[in-house]
């Protein structure tokens, strides 16, 4: 799964997860957006923000910043891996 990045994104965040971390994660998706993971992955992919609550099975959370969520998946890459 792509991560989507700017200029407020942070330097340490990965260019995407594999797909066995996101897979199981799609019914979350669909519910968040509307939209499968593939077809989320096709138009670009998402935000760390979007990943991390779509990973932790969560509507989209605002309260949590963008480094909170870089560094959540990079545990979670590192625990998987």
């Amino acid at each position: 799964m792509r991560i989507i990045k700017d200029n407020e994104t942070p330097s340490d965040c990965p260019d995407g997860v594999p797909w066995v971390i996101v897979q199981q994660h799609d019914k979350q998706a669909v519910k968040n957006h509307g939209q499968t993971l593939k077809e989320l992955n096709d138009r670009g992919g998402v935000s760390a923000r979007e990943l991390y609550a779509i990973l932790t099975d969560h509507d989209f959370i605002w309260d949590i910043t963008e480094q909170e969520c870089v560094d959540f998946i990079n545990v979670t890459i590192l625990r998987k891996m």
